[in-house]
């Protein structure tokens, strides 16, 4: 059995090259090592071995079986590394691999053994408790028996002796990663590492020729584009939704010549390249976060093309391989981000694929699984990945399965690549089809009708698998053709219910769509509090208090008591937002939610009143303004005004200090809660410069206010301005007194007044 993850540096896709000359008299175990750093791992076998045959060299005993595991040989990986442990000086590393090895061959309780010595030895590590795991014999069962829905095919059309992988459809073909010995004499393009030809890309068409049981026939393979066929290894490809561009794995090589980290090793790149009307661009472009210190390999795209999702063992990841996401901004690509603990563990986590309704498949070796890579989904959800799923057999092996992909948005179809026993080759593409029925379940209120989300839901037909609601309530899976699948349905909120769905006489791939209400539990849910005076804090009796929600058409209404208290009942999983209102006061809100509400709960939620006060000049001084349908910013004589928070500016300019000014939040605020209101803005300047720049500096300055209002949906006709420059100096500071800037900046202010009250 060879492993594709360790004999084509597939989670590295780093390409080793023999050096081109060693010093003749070195050291056999120098020699070696050398080898061995450069990832040439069968000459290193050879001297490995010829010294232990000798002496036992610690260096030595303890690369050799990772030699053999590189290439994929795991009994005698598995024999090394039982030696190697056994030495004084052997590390944790050395019994997690040889659990693996012990895995790969099928001896799931001797690797249990190597893994709880793993775990002894590096308690703070997460593999050790994952993998332990996976040698459980019941774990083992159900992993083996979970995919029974599948029907898997080897592609033997395209594969050969050699390895055929990462296959991706394009336009009416498929493209796909092989190796290919071109017969030319002698072959000098061959990997130190495997001793096999290097990768290059594929090409095949297909043609659909039964619809039911998803049969393709399969025309000839060819080489798919020179760009993509180099001397060194090249793939896997992707394109992006259009198929107007190719991104696509290769070895730091351009014009004939590689690019080596500090190490000697050459990384691996992701590139670019555009179709033309004469074809492929013939000079790809690298990444921006491509770098030859580190390997980038196996980008995928989302349906939107905007998020690369790509494998790196860049620095600062968890583990050897990690995933990582980059955002396009403009003509390039973001920094990438790692998509964090609960994808990536100490191990590798390699060959992302996204599918249309964003679910993450990727294969990982540090992950609860079956043995080598297995193949796990997982869906982002409030910004967090969901737990994940191991597809299980036939998917899943003891063997290393990678690089799945679905044919279509039915996900009922689709290929994926593995080097388990019934390969052609040394690794081999397999299509799948999936005997299911895609189905889409809502669980709503029945009572306000709103998607329930995190609802949980269990079920006959897959044991030990959960599956939660989205924020709409909705939850998509697959369910086994002519068959009953009995749902649990639970919710803290919600009283437990079950639905029963079958799927006698539906089509492989049909859509089916299945509501469910649930009741929410009769709780006992309140919201109480007070309505105070915003600038006293004292409780204001008789208020009026109303409260909405998006649950109800109908508010709920009340008033305070004489301690300005009130009481009013809710329902559960709602947003609410709670209004108060009192004759000299202005219109406030408070807000709050009763979602993932278990358990009698009282709320509480206060409400704070503004004041009006009212002024002693209620008529305008002279000044400079305008309106924009309020009316005439000077003729407002007899009217009441009323004054609330300022707003402040830098020296000589009409642009606003938000930092400072408080009142401008607050004044919109208050003109949403109270759609009655007229304001009349008035803006002030300080005594520096000419008065009449300043009178019409302040005039721009309560226009600046005025237009701020505008853009967040006040109407014009509640809006007028005015400008008073430096006629009303707060503090004394005029042109003959000796004031600081601090002193000065109070005077530049602007204040908002209520002028009238449309009733």
């Amino acid at each position: 059995m060879k492993s594709i993850l360790s004999r084509l540096c597939l989670a590295f896709f780093c390409l080793a090259l023999a050096a081109t000359s060693l010093e003749a008299q070195s050291a056999k175990l120098t020699k070696a090592n050398k080898f061995y750093q450069q990832l040439n791992f069968r000459k290193a076998i050879e001297l490995y071995e010829n010294i232990l045959a000798k002496k036992t060299e610690p260096e030595a005993l303890f690369n050799l079986p990772d030699c053999y595991r590189r290439i994929g040989d795991y009994q005698k990986a598995e024999r090394w590394y039982a030696k190697a442990v056994l030495h004084p000086e052997a590390n944790a590393e050395l019994y997690f691999y040889l659990g693996l090895s012990q895995l790969s061959n099928n001896r799931p309780q001797e690797a249990r053994v190597s893994f709880e010595k793993f775990r002894e030895l590096a308690p703070g590590d997460l593999r050790g408790p994952q993998l332990i795991e996976a040698c459980n014999d019941s774990l083992r069962t159900l992993l083996n028996n979970s995919g029974a829905l599948y029907i898997v095919r080897n592609v033997r059309e395209i594969n050969t002796k050699y390895d055929e992988f990462g296959l991706n459809t394009h336009r009416k073909g498929i493209v796909y990663c092989a190796e290919r010995d071109t017969g030319a004499a002698p072959i000098f393009f061959q990997s130190a590492w495997t001793g096999r030809p290097f990768v290059d890309v594929y090409y095949c068409d297909r043609r659909l020729v039964d619809e039911e049981t998803k049969a393709y026939k399969y025309g000839k393979s060819r080489p798919f584009d020179k760009i993509v066929d180099t001397r060194y290894h090249d793939g896997p490809v992707t394109f992006s939704p259009d198929g107007t561009t190719m991104y696509f794995t290769r070895n730091y090589y351009d014009k004939g010549k590689v690019e080596r980290d500090g190490t000697g090793i050459v990384r691996t790149q992701i590139m670019s390249t555009k179709m033309t009307n004469t074809g492929w661009e013939k000079k790809g472009r690298r990444v921006d976060f491509a770098r030859t210190s580190y390997s980038v390999a196996h980008p995928t795209l989302n349906a939107e093309g905007d998020k690369m999702y790509f494998a790196s063992d860049m620095p600062g990841g968890f583990g050897r391989m990690d995933l990582y996401v980059s955002y396009l901004e403009g003509s390039g690509w973001s920094e990438p981000i790692n998509l964090g603990p609960e994808i990536n563990t100490e191990g590798d986590e390699v060959f992302p694929w996204l599918a249309a309704d964003g679910t993450l498949y990727f294969a990982s070796d540090g992950h609860t699984g079956l043995g080598g890579l297995d193949v796990y989904s997982s869906k982002a959800y409030k910004g967090r990945w969901r737990p994940l799923e191991n597809l299980g057999s036939p998917i899943n092996s003891r063997f290393d399965d990678f690089a799945y992909m679905q044919d279509d948005s039915s996900g009922i179809s689709g290929y994926f690549s593995s080097n388990r026993d019934s390969a052609v080759g040394a690794t081999d593409i397999f299509f799948f089809t999936k005997l299911a029925v895609n189905t889409e379940l809502l669980v709503f209120d029945k009572v306000t009708g709103k998607g329930v989300d995190e609802v949980s839901l269990t079920s006959d037909c897959f044991p030990r698998k959960e599956y939660l609601t989205d924020i709409n309530g909705r939850v998509q899976l697959q369910l086994p053709l002519n068959r009953g699948c009995t749902f649990e349905v639970f919710s803290p909120a919600f009283g437990d219910t079950s639905v029963t769905i079958s799927t006698e006489g539906y089509a492989m791939g049909a859509r089916l769509f299945i509501q469910v209400p649930i009741v929410a539990k009769k709780l006992e849910i309140k919201v109480e509090g007070q309505v105070l005076n915003d600038k006293t804090g004292e409780p204001l009796a008789n208020a009026a208090v109303e409260l909405m929600s998006n649950c109800q058409k109908a508010s709920i209404k009340g008033n305070t008591d004489a301690e300005g208290n009130y009481s009013l009942k809710a329902l559960a999983n709602c947003q609410y937002v709670i209004k108060a209102s009192k004759e000299g006061y202005f219109t406030s809100t408070n807000k709050f939610n009763t979602l993932h509400v278990d358990e009698d709960t009282t709320f509480n939620a206060n409400v704070a009143l503004p004041e009006l006060f009212k002024l002693d000049d209620p008529n305008n001084p002279n000044g400079e303004g305008g309106s924009f349908g309020g009316g005439n910013p000077n003729g407002f004589e007899g009217e009441q005004v009323y004054q609330i928070d300022a707003i402040y500016y830098d020296y000589d300019q009409d642009r606003i200090n938000l930092e400072r000014s408080t009142g401008l939040q607050q004044l919109l605020d208050i003109m949403v809660n109270n759609p009655e209101l007229v304001v009349e803005i008035r803006s002030h300047t300080d005594s520096r410069g000419d008065a009449n720049y300043n009178l019409e500096l302040s005039s721009r300055r309560a226009k600046a206010v005025a237009d701020y209002l505008i853009a967040k949906g006040i109407s014009e006709a509640r809006l007028s301005y005015l400008g008073l420059g430096e006629s009303q100096l707060l503090n004394g500071c005029d042109d003959f007194s000796s004031c600081n800037e601090a002193q000065h900046g109070e005077n530049r202010r602007t204040e908002f007044r209520v002028i009238r009250q449309n009733k």
